[in-house]
């Protein structure tokens, strides 16, 4: 992520902050791919569709809980979620809402014509076992 993170820094265009706070947790590389995933396509819609100026990525681990809070913020031009379908068609958010149902996570989205976008997800550590479910 801080390679991604650090290439679109450079492209230009477009500011770019990432704050992690893992704590000692290390993930595995299971874990760290499907969240890469994830965060790789809020990026890239943002950069298709969001106008942004701004982009804010948030990565936290919570260790009671067992999750993962993924966080991805931005300031641009954000749409009415009444017309955006949450259906899997594709790429774009009703495959990422698809994907974060799969693996037993929760996502949100906040969005507002002209105010930005934020998208909150939760996700478990997902075990060697329920991978190999998937």
């Amino acid at each position: 992520l801080k390679e991604l993170t650090a290439h679109l820094q450079q492209s230009g265009g477009l500011k770019v902050e990432l704050a992690t706070s893992m704590g000692n947790h290390q993930l595995d590389s299971e874990n760290e791919i499907i969240i890469y995933r994830i965060v790789q396509e809020l990026v890239s819609n943002v950069l298709k569709h969001a106008d942004a100026s701004k982009l804010s990525i948030s990565l936290t681990y919570f260790e009671e809980e067992g999750l993962v809070n993924i966080m991805v913020e931005d300031n641009g031009k954000g749409f009415d979620m009444a017309t955006v379908e949450l259906e899997a068609d594709g790429m774009g958010l009703g495959s990422l809402n698809e994907m974060v149902v799969s693996l037993q996570g929760d996502i949100k989205f906040d969005s507002h014509p002209n105010m930005g976008t934020t998208v909150n997800i939760d996700l478990p550590i997902i075990s060697q076992t329920n991978l190999t479910e998937l």
